[in-house]
């Protein structure tokens, strides 16, 4: 009797575990497969960077690590034709090909840099400001948009180095030849159309739209020069002295054109409207001409033998913004 009751204990053990296994087998296995279906069915139909039809309203993000293409007009509002930008960044400036006799003229007191020829040779050094750029423009097409863009930089220090003079007749003693430095205060303006090109077919991942786009833009820019001195250090009876002339402001304009290239990232519906911006610009400032001339100081009348110049001032700019369409 008791033999009976253990091995009926034992078979109903057994059937009781291999229906719990038939049971976890049927009811897992349908719904794995179910939701790995509807996924590769969602990345199938938004590999296929087609238009949903007249509306975004049958598109569907999919939440994946697996980044896919879709056509931005499913997850951006075409109504939102109007947008505005604001972006900073920080401005890395380039001389190029820059000239200069930094002798001041008419002469020192006593005479000591007359025949003296100071060129500019070295760097040029300065301190890194911000350089803001703001824009509205409008959307003609979803991959094409125009806008009108300023961009500003200010409280740029410049400084070269300290310039060894040479002199140029043997009336002038190597102890006597001055030393000069050039000093200014530089700010940059400019407005200018902008004409963008974007990716109409963005990366999403994780429900975020990643799109690449392309500007251009030319215009008219400012170069504001101001407090510009000239720094001058000679040696006299034995004394070392110091000279500081400073030199009318100057505010040239010139012909400036940029080229920006980023990343526009938001997330991937249509009803957000708030983009962020990563990238990179290229800017020429066109070129510095005359900085010190003698014949633009006035009743000063003390002036650079040869004015501060350069054939191209240009930057570049890597930056952080937000796009907002309205």
């Amino acid at each position: 009797m008791h033999m009976l009751i253990n091995k009926r204990l034992l078979i109903n053990t057994a059937k009781c575990l291999m229906a719990m296994l038939v049971a976890s087998f049927v009811f897992s296995t349908p719904v794995s497969a179910n939701v790995t279906d509807n996924e590769n069915a969602l990345l199938a139909y938004s590999n296929k960077n087609k238009r949903s039809g007249k509306s975004s309203t049958d598109y569907q993000a999919v939440n994946s690590w697996t980044p896919y293409f879709t056509w931005i007009g499913n997850v951006q509002d075409q109504n939102m034709t109007m947008f505005t930008q604001f972006n900073v960044g920080v401005g890395f400036l380039y001389f190029s090909k820059v000239r200069g006799n930094f002798n001041t003229i008419p002469t020192l007191v006593n005479g000591v840099n007359a025949n003296t020829f100071i060129p500019f040779k070295g760097d040029i050094n300065y301190n890194r400001t911000p350089v803001f750029q703001y824009s509205v423009g409008y959307r003609i097409y979803n991959w094409f948009k125009v806008s009108l863009a300023l961009e500003h930089q200010n409280g740029v220090n410049i400084q070269t180095d300290a310039l060894p003079g040479i002199a140029l007749t043997g009336r002038v003693s190597n102890a006597t030849v001055p030393t000069a430095q050039f000093r200014a205060s530089l700010g940059l303006n400019a407005i200018f159309p902008k004409l963008t090109f974007e990716l109409p077919w963005p990366m999403i991942w994780k429900n975020w739209l990643n799109a690449l786009y392309l500007s251009a833009g030319v215009g008219p820019c400012w170069q504001s020069w101001t407090d510009v001195r000239v720094f001058d250090q000679y040696t006299a009876a034995s004394l070392q002295t110091s000279f500081v002339n400073t030199l009318n402001q100057k505010y040239p304009a010139s012909a400036f054109w940029q080229i920006d290239s980023g990343i526009r990232s938001k997330m991937a519906t249509p009803n957000s409207n708030i983009s962020f911006l990563l990238g990179c610009r290229f800017s020429s400032w066109g070129q510095i001409r005359n900085v010190g001339q003698l014949d633009q100081q006035g009743r000063w009348n003390f002036g650079l033998a040869k004015p501060f110049r350069a054939k191209m001032l240009y930057s570049f700019v890597p930056y952080i913004g937000m796009q907002w369409n309205f």
